[in-house]
């Protein structure tokens, strides 16, 4: 019976990972336009960390994601 329930357990937990893993389904939703941002400046808080972030120009062409003369700045 341990052994069914323990077997049980790593299955649910390797299907969660797969789900939780497939990137591919991301993909679709996250594909951006094509677009250019001329002076970007933001700032996020990651994990108790303040990312601050800074670029010239950046575009996002066919996918790809190109940034200018970029600054990170990371400070806790």
């Amino acid at each position: 019976m341990i052994l069914l329930a323990v077997l049980a357990v790593g299955i649910l937990i390797g299907v969660y990972l797969k789900n939780d893993l497939d990137l591919a389904k991301y993909a679709m939703l996250q594909k951006l336009p094509d677009i250019t941002v001329e002076r970007l400046d933001f700032a996020r808080v990651i994990q108790e960390k303040e990312w601050h972030i800074k670029a010239l120009d950046a575009e996002s062409e066919s996918g790809m994601i190109r940034a200018r003369s970029l600054d990170i700045e990371v400070t806790e």
